[in-house]
């Protein structure tokens, strides 16, 4: 038994234990979450004004490769008669019948290693040859179109947390210089033992030469013989591609006036071009030659991903520039046809895009 005088200690002393007691043993009421106050914590939006945000503006497109590649022969277009590949040798005023027999004047060669003492040599492409010829090519910058339309559902603090779709529109045209073999016909015309100029400009017109008298040569030619020249042909590769992403997008509210989107998911695309050879040759010699070979068509699916940053602007209510950097490596498109085939490469493709955007 606790004496009287202290009784009231042991009471007061039992009280506060239990107290404690009863404390431990009931669970502490949750605080009130503000989004204000509670800076980690994501909360829904309810109000959905300013959430949804359109964009459109112009990409220049980077980092776009392509390879080329040649095989097989191909016949070189048919000239007019008396048109070769560097030079011409056709009927004078006098008329043809006159100059078969005692030449004409109407002639020019390209270069003047083609006049010799007493003869003018002409060439002729007759066909082309190319043995797995191929080629590389790192595209210049290509200007498209960007459009994005996104919304969000979750704000956090200065931030939102949403999705964006995107659409991409970029045209591609690349080409490639391969080396070839031509083979040709070297016709030989005579001048009749007429002395020919021999200090004329690389380009000498025919007619009369430097001393003002007359250089005739047959009409026709005295000799055909054949010879092989190296040269080189292009490939050209002309394409649209169009691209549709999609993914959970960020944006962050850096200070009243600037705010940066960020984002990525997968993305898909179709590639519609076509591949062609470019139809003429450069020569060794510095003579050109044309010929004919019909492009190859289609369109391609490709796919990969994307992860972009977007810079804004608030330049005025509902109205903001933007400035932004995508990252977007998707699977190649390869044409082939007539023996010519293209790579487009896309594995390493960069964008940076500008133009206005809508919050609402």
């Amino acid at each position: 038994m606790v004496p009287r005088q202290h009784s009231f200690p042991f009471w007061l002393l039992c009280a506060v234990f239990t107290a404690a007691l009863s404390g431990f043993a009931q669970p502490a009421a949750p605080p009130s979450y503000e989004a204000s106050n509670h800076p980690w914590r994501l909360e829904k939006i309810s109000d959905y004004d300013w959430t949804h945000h359109f964009r459109v503006g112009a990409v220049a497109g980077f980092g776009i490769k392509s390879e080329f590649q040649m095989n097989g022969s191909f016949n070189a277009a048919a000239r007019a008669p008396g048109i070769f590949d560097d030079g011409y040798v056709l009927p004078d005023s006098r008329g043809a019948a006159n100059d078969a027999s005692t030449g004409t004047g109407n002639w020019g060669v390209q270069n003047i290693s083609q006049i010799g003492s007493t003869s003018v040599t002409m060439d002729q492409a007759a066909s082309f040859s190319a043995d797995n010829a191929s080629a590389s090519k790192d595209g210049s910058p290509y200007a498209g179109l960007d459009m994005a339309y996104g919304d969000s559902y979750w704000y956090w603090d200065n931030a939102k947390v949403g999705w964006e779709c995107g659409f991409g529109l970029l045209p591609i045209h690349v080409s490639g210089a391969m080396p070839v073999s031509a083979n040709r016909n070297v016709y030989t015309f005579s001048s009749g033992g007429a002395i020919l100029p021999s200090a004329q400009p690389p380009a000498y017109q025919g007619g009369y030469d430097y001393r003002g008298d007359t250089s005739f040569i047959d009409l026709n030619p005295d000799s055909t013989n054949t010879d092989a020249v190296a040269g080189t042909a292009n490939a050209t590769l002309d394409a649209m591609l169009f691209t549709l992403r999609f993914g959970p997008t960020f944006y962050w509210d850096i200070t009243p006036y600037i705010g940066l989107y960020a984002g990525g998911g997968p993305v898909a695309g179709l590639v519609s071009g076509d591949v062609s050879p470019g139809g003429q040759v450069t020569l060794a010699d510095g003579s050109t030659a044309a010929f004919g070979a019909s492009k190859a068509s289609g369109t391609k699916l490709v796919y990969g991903g994307y992860v972009n940053a977007t810079l804004v602007y608030h330049a005025v209510q509902n109205g903001d520039f933007y400035l932004g950097f995508q990252y977007m490596p998707m699977s190649g498109a390869t044409f082939s046809g007539n023996g010519v085939t293209g790579h487009l490469k896309l594995g390493g493709q960069m964008y940076v895009m500008a133009g206005i955007n809508w919050p609402f």
